[in-house]
């Protein structure tokens, strides 16, 4: 090995260190924003900020990694929130997709990501928490505006962190394993270059995106619909359940009460 390619593999091998360490940082930042919630005993989670800041930073990699080991480490306390990791893997993607065309740095961009947080986050977890747990329409309903607040702030949280990080450290936050032949590198940089695939492959993961989306709409509204009918019956089943009983009830009161009163007057309470 020549001294141009341990002086490469030594650069890119610190490049993969730095990720790494981005990596670590996010998983931080989930669980420490997510015990104070706890300790001040907000209704807020705040776990899927360090995601964000690792996929905006690092790439789809860091981002997919920080989510999935965030709720792989809370399943051992908690085994429900391994089901969950997938909506912290999904706005991994999306952070990552948005970053990388420049859109987290346009207003109409952070409230777009904004948006689709809420939507895989209230949304999505409605739809688990559902089949996890059997909530009702009006529980999903409150999970989707409780997780308003928890995504704009996360948002909030995550803008201000990368305005004081500069530019330039953002290119040293990804993983680079497959870089590390040179013949990849130039082909790599000669497609990017010359273009190929940049607007079939960007058209593909909007697309792909879209139909998400718009899958986990359909389902919640569908399920959600389903859900409201099954509830409303139980509750109209439980009102005439209960007139029934409450009928029953005054019917055999009326003909207790004097009897009650004839044995009080039987044997009256002495007077001294």
């Amino acid at each position: 090995m020549g001294m141009g390619e341990y002086m490469k593999t030594d650069i890119l091998r610190r490049r993969n260190r730095a990720a790494l360490l981005v990596c670590v940082i996010g998983i931080s930042i989930n669980f420490i924003l997510n015990g104070l919630m706890k300790v001040f005993g907000l209704p807020l989670y705040l776990d899927t900020a360090g995601t964000i800041v690792s996929a905006a930073m690092g790439g789809y990699l860091p981002g997919v990694l920080v989510g999935f080991i965030t709720n792989l480490i809370k399943g051992i306390s908690t085994p429900t929130s391994r089901c969950y990791g997938c909506i912290n893997c999904l706005i991994a993607l999306v952070t990552a997709y948005f970053s990388r065309r420049g859109w987290l740095k346009k207003w109409w961009g952070i409230i777009s990501a904004t948006l689709i947080y809420i939507l895989i986050g209230g949304g999505l977890g409605s739809i688990i928490t559902y089949f996890l747990e059997g909530s009702t329409g009006l529980k999903m309903f409150i999970n989707i505006v409780s997780d308003i607040p928890d995504k704009i702030i996360s948002v909030s949280f995550v803008f201000l962190l990368l305005r004081a990080i500069p530019e330039k450290v953002y290119q040293y936050c990804g993983f680079t394993l497959h870089l590390q032949d040179a013949e990849v590198v130039n082909l790599v940089s000669r497609e990017r270059e010359a273009g190929v695939r940049k607007v079939s492959l960007r058209l593909k993961m909007l697309i792909a995106l879209i139909i998400s989306m718009i899958t986990i709409a359909v389902t919640g509204i569908y399920i959600s619909f389903r859900v409201y009918d099954d509830t409303m019956l139980k509750e109209l089943s439980k009102l005439a359940q209960g007139t029934a009983d409450l009928d029953v009830w005054m019917t055999t009161s009326t003909v207790k009460v004097p009897q009650r009163v004839i044995v009080k007057q039987r044997w009256p309470l002495p007077i001294f």
